[in-house]
């Protein structure tokens, strides 16, 4: 999972947000508020108070931690990043529904010295910090 080279620089969603132009400091220090009060996560209490979507968070989460965005997942998306039918079918649908995980494609690649593999499990989450699930299926 490459994209896990970039959790170390992970900045706090707030700061990331307010950066993009999504929300205002002040709307920021509101929602922070919010959340003490509520209990929530922050994402869910700037859409809550109607500041952003869950779409402006899963954007800029993949922007800077330099992932793809998928806003809607169909066929046609799938056949753009390649996926492996057959692949994605030795995957239980209910294992796929409850992880929120879409194995999509497995690469295997031979080194130059023919003897070390390296296998490429490809995968599309609805949750990226959900790194324990993903573990499950490998």
């Amino acid at each position: 999972m490459s994209w896990i080279k970039n959790l170390p620089s992970l900045r706090l969603l707030g700061d990331l947000l307010v950066e993009k132009e999504k929300i205002t400091k002040e709307q920021l220090a509101e929602a922070l508020e919010y959340q003490k009060q509520k209990g929530v996560r922050l994402g869910a209490a700037l859409a809550e108070l109607g500041y952003i979507t869950e779409s402006d968070v899963l954007e800029v989460f993949s922007q800077h931690l330099e992932i793809p965005y998928v806003q809607r997942l169909d066929r046609r998306v799938l056949d753009g990043m390649g996926a492996d039918y057959s692949f994605i079918s030795e995957f239980p649908v209910d294992t796929i529904t409850r992880l929120g995980v879409v194995p999509f494609k497995l690469e295997i690649e031979t080194q130059i010295d023919q003897v070390t593999q390296v296998w490429k499990f490809h995968v599309i989450l609805s949750d990226p910090w959900m790194y324990d699930e993903i573990s499950m299926l490998v």
